[in-house]
C-alpha cells in the first residue's frame, strides 16, 4: 500500500470510528436526563411521624376519608412536589440544557450532567465529528481546487491548440499563394517562350517558303475604285486609276493590321493577280496635308493602309512582283 492509499484508508477508519463514537454518545446523552440529570429536590424534606399523624384525624386511622384529607394536606402544603408513588415521591426531574458558547464551531458546554464519562464521551464524539467534518470540507475544497486546476490546464491547452491550428492554416495559405504565384509566373514564361518560338517558326516558314517560291499569304483585290469601295471592306481595292501610281488599299480594320511583314511571299488574286514579295514601308503620308504626287514612284506595286485607323499615318509598303 503506497502513502496516498494508506492515508485514505486511515482517514476512512478514523471517520468510521468517530461516527460510531458519536452514535454511542448520542444514545448516552438521550439517556442522561433520566438517569444522570435527576436531582433530589432540596425544598421537599420528608415529613416526620408526628406531622404525619397530625395530618390524620384522631379515631379515624386507616379510613378512606382520613387518607384523602391527608393527601389533600400534602398537596396543598409545603410538600407540593411529592407524588403518590414511593419511587418518585421525593425527586423532581430537571431537563438537560445545552449552552452554545458563541462562535465555537459547534462545540457545546453541558450544564448537566456534571463532568463524567457521559459528558466526556459526548465531547469526544462532537469533537471527532467536528474533526471529520473539517477534514471532509478540506477534502472537498481540495477536490474543487484540483478540478479548477485541471479545467484551467484544459482551457490553456485548447487555446494553444486553436492557435497552432490557425498558425498551420496561415502557413498553408501563404504557401498556397506562393505556389499559385509561382505557377502563374511559370505559365506566363511558358506562354512567352511559346509565342517567341511560334514567331520564329513562322518567320522561318515564311523565309523557307519565299526561298522556295511558295506564297504564305493571299490577298484578294476585289475591285478597282475609290473611297466607297474601300469602305465596303470586301478586300483590297485597286486605286491605280485615281493615283496614277500602281496602289492597292484597304482599311486597317479590314485587313491592314494583318498584312505580312517584310520578306513574305504573297499571292494577289482578283483584278491584280500575281505573286509578290513584301518589302519595306517606303512612305507614311498625311491625307490632310500630302497630295497624290507625294506617293513614291518606281515600284511594281504599293500596299496602302491607315496605321491604327488614322488618315494622318497612311503607310505605303513596297510589293515586288516575282511571279
Amino acid at each position: 500500500m503506497d502513502a496516498p492509499q494508506h492515508r485514505s484508508w486511515f482517514r476512512r477508519t478514523v471517520g468510521g470510528c468517530a461516527r460510531v463514537v458519536g452514535a454511542v454518545s448520542l444514545v448516552l446523552v438521550a439517556a442522561t436526563p433520566t438517569f444522570a440529570a435527576a436531582r433530589i429536590t432540596a425544598d421537599a424534606p420528608a415529613p416526620d411521624p408526628a406531622s404525619a399523624s397530625a395530618a390524620v384525624a384522631p379515631g379515624s386511622s386507616g379510613s378512606s376519608d382520613s387518607s384523602d384529607s391527608a393527601v389533600g394536606a400534602v398537596g396543598s402544603g409545603r410538600y407540593a412536589n411529592l407524588q403518590r408513588t414511593p419511587f418518585r415521591s421525593r425527586v423532581t426531574f430537571v431537563p438537560v440544557t445545552l449552552d452554545r458558547k458563541g462562535p465555537s464551531r459547534g462545540l457545546v458546554d453541558w450544564q448537566s450532567p456534571r463532568p463524567g464519562f457521559p459528558g466526556a464521551a459526548a465531547r469526544l464524539a462532537f469533537g471527532a465529528t467536528q474533526s471529520t467534518a473539517t477534514q471532509s470540507t478540506a477534502a472537498q475544497t481540495e477536490r474543487i481546487a484540483e478540478a479548477a486546476r485541471i479545467a484551467e490546464v484544459a482551457r490553456v491547452a485548447e487555446v494553444a491548440r486553436v492557435a497552432e491550428v490557425a498558425r498551420v492554416a496561415e502557413v498553408a495559405r501563404v504557401a498556397e499563394e506562393a505556389r499559385v504565384a509561382e505557377a502563374a509566373a511559370v505559365a506566363a514564361e511558358a506562354a512567352r517562350v511559346a509565342a517567341a518560338a511560334q514567331a520564329v517558326a513562322e518567320a522561318e516558314a515564311a523565309a523557307s517558303a519565299a526561298a522556295q517560291g511558295v506564297p504564305t499569304y493571299t490577298k484578294y483585290v476585289w475591285t478597282s475604285g475609290w473611297q466607297a469601295e474601300i469602305d465596303s471592306c470586301q478586300g483590297a481595292v485597286d486605286l491605280s486609276g485615281n493615283y496614277g501610281v500602281a496602289v492597292i488599299a484597304e482599311h486597317w480594320s479590314c485587313g491592314g493590321s494583318h498584312f505580312p511583314a517584310d520578306g513574305t511571299l504573297i499571292a494577289l488574286t482578283g483584278v491584280r493577280s500575281g505573286t509578290y514579295r513584301v518589302g519595306a514601308v517606303v512612305a507614311v503620308l498625311n491625307a490632310n496635308t500630302d497630295r497624290t504626287d507625294s506617293i513614291p514612284r518606281g515600284y511594281d506595286l504599293l500596299y496602302q493602309t491607315c496605321i491604327n485607323g488614322s488618315n494622318a499615318t497612311m503607310s505605303f509598303t513596297e510589293l515586288t512582283r516575282v511571279g
